[in-house]
């Protein structure tokens, strides 16, 4: 019981973040829109022995109102450097 409380109001708190920012929506589409935005890791093999893969992130391509929720929350904050 306590964890869907909280989950619905984690929810909440995100609509009036969002709300406040201009974007007004469901929580389920918000949810959903989020949801689809991916981080995608490519992983390239070590030129030498001694050498570590480099690892290379990046975000799958995003529709405007995907942009439009990143930007709002600032998502940027939590990528991977």
């Amino acid at each position: 019981m306590f964890t869907c409380v909280l989950a619905l109001m984690l929810c909440s708190l995100l609509r009036r973040q969002l709300s406040q920012a201009g974007i007004d929506r469901s929580i389920v589409h918000l949810l959903d829109t989020l949801g689809q935005i991916r981080e995608v890791a490519v992983v390239f093999p070590p030129r030498g022995k001694k050498h570590q893969p480099t690892l290379q992130m990046t975000l799958s391509a995003m529709n405007e109102e995907q942009q439009a929720l990143y930007q709002a929350l600032d998502l940027d904050r939590y990528r991977a450097p």
